[in-house]
C-alpha cells in the first residue's frame, strides 16, 4: 500500500509541475507572441512557427559556426543584448550605427552581424557593406547571418521593421562588388529559416 501510496504522491508532483509549466509557457511565450504582433497578419505568421521565433537571440544559431571564422577584434553590428562574444556592439544611435563605424580604416579582423542587415534598405546596405570593407583589414572577415527570402515570417509586408530580404545571388554580387570573395556560403534555410554568408576582404 504504501509502494502505491508513494507512486501517487509522485504522479501528483509531475502533474503539479506540468500545470505550472503551462502556466509559465502561456507566459512567457504565448502572451508575448501576441504582444509583438503589429497585426492580424503578424500574428497569425507567428502562430505557423516554432516559439522560439518569438523569443529573439537569433545569433544561437549561428554562434558556433562565427566562431570558426570570427577570431581576433571585431565588432557586432546590431549585437544589442545578445552580442558575438568578445566583439564590440555597434548599435544605431546618433554616434555611431551600421552606416558608420566609428573604428579607424582597416582595424578590425571581423565584422559580425545577426539579423540586423535586413532592417537596412537597398541603398542602406550598400553603404554598409562598403563600411565594413572600410573598417575590416585585409583578409578579414564579414560574417553575415540573415533571414530566407522564402519564409513569410519575416516578409517587410509582416515584420514591419524589416525593410528588405535581401536574395542571395544580390548579396554575393554586392560584397563581390565592394571588394570581398567568398569563402563560404550556407544558403539552406536552417532551424531558423535563416541563411549564412562569410566573406574576406581582398
Amino acid at each position: 500500500m504504501k509502494i502505491y501510496f508513494k507512486k501517487f504522491l509522485k504522479l501528483i508532483k509531475r502533474l503539479s509541475f506540468s500545470f505550472y509549466g503551462d502556466i509559465y509557457f502561456y507566459l512567457r511565450y504565448n502572451i508575448r507572441r501576441r504582444l509583438i504582433s503589429d497585426s492580424l497578419k503578424q500574428y497569425i505568421e507567428y502562430k505557423k512557427y516554432p516559439y522560439y521565433f518569438t523569443v529573439g537571440n537569433a545569433s544561437l544559431f549561428c554562434i558556433d559556426d562565427a566562431k570558426r571564422f570570427c577570431k581576433g577584434k571585431g565588432i557586432d553590428v546590431g549585437g544589442s543584448i545578445y552580442p558575438f562574444p568578445g566583439a564590440r556592439v555597434v548599435e544605431n544611435n546618433k554616434n555611431e550605427n551600421a552606416l558608420k563605424i566609428s573604428d579607424p580604416n582597416e582595424s578590425l579582423d571581423f565584422v559580425f552581424t545577426s539579423h540586423c542587415i535586413e532592417h537596412l534598405s537597398d541603398k542602406e546596405q550598400i553603404k554598409f557593406i562598403a563600411e565594413c570593407h572600410r573598417v575590416i583589414k585585409k583578409e578579414g572577415i564579414l560574417y553575415i547571418y540573415m533571414p530566407i527570402e522564402d519564409a513569410s515570417l519575416w516578409r517587410p509586408e509582416i515584420m514591419r521593421v524589416h525593410k528588405k530580404i535581401t536574395g542571395s545571388e544580390s548579396l554575393v554580387d554586392l560584397c563581390l562588388k565592394n571588394g570581398f570573395k567568398v569563402l563560404t556560403i550556407s544558403s539552406t534555410a536552417d532551424l531558423y529559416f535563416s541563411k549564412r554568408f562569410v566573406f574576406v576582404k581582398k
